[in-house]
């Protein structure tokens, strides 16, 4: 009886620990960009930006009103305080790095897909280009 008192015990404290010990994944970081291009896909926008301080070309993505509605989250974005994103202007990033996702098939290539927009392919031979999701946009609207 104390056996299977201990045993259940046990399992209880590893169940909590398993539990508590949730990511809290907040890496996010602030980046100051020029606009240099804007694409359009069916869920997000992808910004060919150049970062100021560093001088590499980026992508950053904003998801659509579409992304927020179908997994139902409230964007954060306030419309009375956003400002449109245009090319050729600077803008502050709330941004989070995204990793691109690499095929075990035969080509070996890896991939940057959000839903079913594929953002960029390559070889895994060829360096991946630096993609980020923002936290702070919302379609074309930042704030």
């Amino acid at each position: 009886m104390k056996k299977k008192i201990f045993v259940f015990g046990i399992l209880i404290i590893s169940f909590l620990n398993c539990t508590t010990k949730v990511s809290q994944r907040n890496n996010f970081e602030r980046a100051n960009c020029t606009i240099v291009n804007v694409d359009e896909f069916e869920y997000v926008y992808r910004f060919q930006a150049i970062r100021q301080i560093e001088k590499d070309t980026v992508y950053v993505l904003s998801w659509k009103e579409k992304m927020f509605e179908k997994y139902k989250i409230k964007p954060l974005i306030s419309s009375n305080k956003s400002l449109d994103i245009l090319p050729n202007l600077k803008y502050t990033f709330v941004i989070d790095r995204m990793r691109a996702r690499v095929s075990t098939m035969q080509q070996l290539g890896q991939y940057f897909i959000v839903e079913k927009d594929t953002l960029w392919a390559g070889k895994s031979e060829v360096p991946a280009p630096k993609y980020y999701i923002a936290k702070n946009t919302v379609g074309l609207k930042i704030w």
